[in-house]
């Protein structure tokens, strides 16, 4: 009888301490499970007022509205972006800063301005690709791409092309002469800073190519100061339909341009990051997203997280052999 009793005690013991083992670790667990209970930052590595910043600040609203904490914008601008990703990449990977990850991303290795990569990064989503748009002076005598790139191929080193050197558009259009076997070097670079100024010389006649995006052009095409020829994108852009794509105009399936996606510091929690990502991909079906894209002509494409690593680790690949093929390579 006596063992008997020492053995229910012992057992009752055992309950006891694992019930507040458990309870010990409830909090934990809940915590976790209540991803945030506290303001999430979320950085653009470059300054306020630009595309990536726009759209940035349109996730960030509806996250907040999704989870009912606040998603803060902070931008984090120079070097060309690389203030900005160094910042999301060495934030403690506990799902409280986050930020948007851009093509520089994929270049900053090839020029030596940066040792961060796609690899620094835990990919959440991609929802955005801005294609490359090929523009010409309204006037120019190139009334498609086929003429253009038939201009290009009888007087090398004659056309002049208005770029920052390296850039996603830069390397959009590079990508495609390379496809087309075409040196990308006979075309006569001027490099300039932004997206802006390249429609500006385009627009004064000053040089004869201008790679940009079209949302970034619309003032100058509705303006009828610049035409654009073709787009480097799977299909026709929506707000653009009469501009055709580059497979459509010389029959090169082609894809270039500016991408903006959602991404973390390394080793974020993957309960995190799955949410995270479930999230965008619902922002991205929704009506009132898609139509403010669509109307600012913002390219629309989602990836999850899996799908959007092994588009940046491509992309990385890609911009390594083109840099090379035109000598920017540090």
């Amino acid at each position: 009888m006596k063992k008997r009793r020492m053995v229910f005690i012992s057992v009752l013991l055992v309950c006891v301490m694992g019930g507040s083992l458990w309870a010990a670790g409830a909090p934990e667990q809940k915590e976790k499970e209540a991803w945030p209970t506290r303001p999430v930052t979320l950085i653009v590595p470059y300054a306020a007022g630009g595309g990536t910043d726009v759209v940035a600040r349109l996730i960030a609203d509806d996250l907040q509205r999704e989870y009912g904490m606040p998603f803060n914008v902070v931008n984090r601008d120079g070097g060309g972006g690389v203030v900005g990703h160094n910042a999301i990449s060495t934030a403690d990977p506990d799902g409280y800063t986050i930020g948007l990850a851009t093509f520089s991303l994929t270049t900053y290795k090839w020029f030596g301005s940066s040792n961060v990569t796609y690899e620094n990064f835990t990919p959440i989503a991609l929802f955005n690709i801005d294609s490359t748009a090929i523009l010409v002076n309204e006037k120019s005598p190139y009334q498609n791409l086929s003429q253009l790139i038939d201009a290009i191929r009888a007087n090398p080193n004659t056309l002049k092309m208005a770029t920052p050197m390296g850039a996603g558009h830069h390397l959009a259009f590079a990508n495609l002469l390379d496809k087309l076997g075409i040196d990308p070097n006979t075309v006569t670079t001027v490099p300039v800073t932004g997206g802006s100024v390249i429609i500006q010389e385009l627009a004064a006649n000053g040089v004869d190519i201008g790679p940009s995006t079209l949302p970034e052009s619309v003032g100058m095409i509705e303006a009828g100061k610049v035409r654009p020829l073709a787009t480097l994108s799977k299909e026709r852009t929506p707000a653009f339909p009469d501009v055709p794509t580059v497979k459509e105009a010389v029959g090169v399936e082609l894809v270039g341009g500016t991408w903006r996606g959602l991404v973390g510091p390394k080793n974020m929690d993957k309960d995190v990051v799955d949410k995270l990502s479930a999230s965008i991909k619902r922002i991205y079906d929704s009506s009132s997203f898609q139509d403010v894209m669509n109307n600012r002509g913002y390219g629309l494409t989602y990836l999850n997280s899996q799908d959007f690593y092994s588009f940046m680790k491509d992309m990385h690949e890609a911009n390594g052999t083109i840099l090379k093929k035109i000598g920017l390579i540090k």
